[in-house]
Formats: structure tokens, C-alpha cells, sequence
């Protein structure tokens, strides 16, 4: 199941949004579910700086656009092993590594490289939904 709320508060006009507000929601919603898009570099980040002018229902409109790229992508925001054991297995000595630690570590790097080549898609179709609506 995806988590998803309107992450934008709304101003007495009831129109909100800034270039914080539309990097603040793909984190949000990304963090609700558990994926590490800050870790891996997908926030786009040269996202235009003007406001952008948008009503509750735009918002979650919005979000509900940014939640289904991220879960189109999902199985390759999850890591295959928790971070910390990630972090305890590279803090070893490779002589001390056992077998399935390697395997691990394998694991990881065939991971990252997934991530890095699908990374184009996901920041272009992030940064269509938040400049386009």
C-alpha cells in the first residue's frame, strides 16, 4: 500500500506552492513508504524557482501523480538489505567478510547500478508532474 497525503499547507487563499513545497512532497511521500530517493539522488533539483499556483485538488492531484511514479518504480527504491547491516558488513575487513556477506555486497552494487540507470526516467517523469501542475 502507498502513503499519501496532501504535504502542502494551504494559505488563506487556499492556493499554495513553491519550490520548496514541490520538493517537500516527493520526499514526504517517498519517506511514507520507506524509499531512500534522497540517498540515491532523485530529487530533481533544478526545478524552477517561480511559485506555482495551485488549489487543494491540484495538490492532491499532484501528489497522487508523484505517488504513482514512485510506485511504478518501487521494487527499485527498496534496497535488497536494511542500511544497517549494509554498514556493518562494510565496516569488516574484506578477510573477515563470510561468503553471504560478499553475496550481499554483490547484491548491493547490481542494485545501485539498477537505480542508476532507471535514475533519467524517474527525475524526468518527478520534474514533468511538479512543473506541470
Amino acid at each position: 500500500m502507498i502513503k499519501a497525503e496532501s504535504v502542502c499547507s494551504e494559505s488563506d487563499s487556499g492556493k499554495t506552492g513553491t519550490h520548496y513545497d514541490r520538493i517537500k512532497a516527493i520526499i514526504a511521500i517517498a519517506k511514507r513508504n520507506g524509499w531512500q530517493i534522497e540517498e540515491l539522488g532523485l530529487i530533481p533539483r533544478d526545478l524552477p524557482g517561480e511559485p506555482l499556483i495551485l488549489t487543494k485538488k491540484e495538490i492532491q492531484q499532484r501528489n497522487k501523480l508523484i505517488r504513482g511514479i514512485l510506485e511504478k518504480f518501487s521494487r527499485a527504491l527498496i534496497p535488497p538489505v536494511p542500511q544497517d547491516l549494509e554498514t556493518y558488513i562494510r565496516g569488516k575487513a574484506a578477510q573477515d567478510q563470510l561468503p553471504w556477506e560478499k553475496e550481499v555486497l554483490e547484491k548491493l552494487e547490481d542494485w545501485r547500478t539498477e537505480v542508476a540507470e532507471i535514475r533519467p526516467q524517474i527525475l524526468g517523469e518527478l520534474r514533468q508532474v511538479v512543473t506541470n501542475h
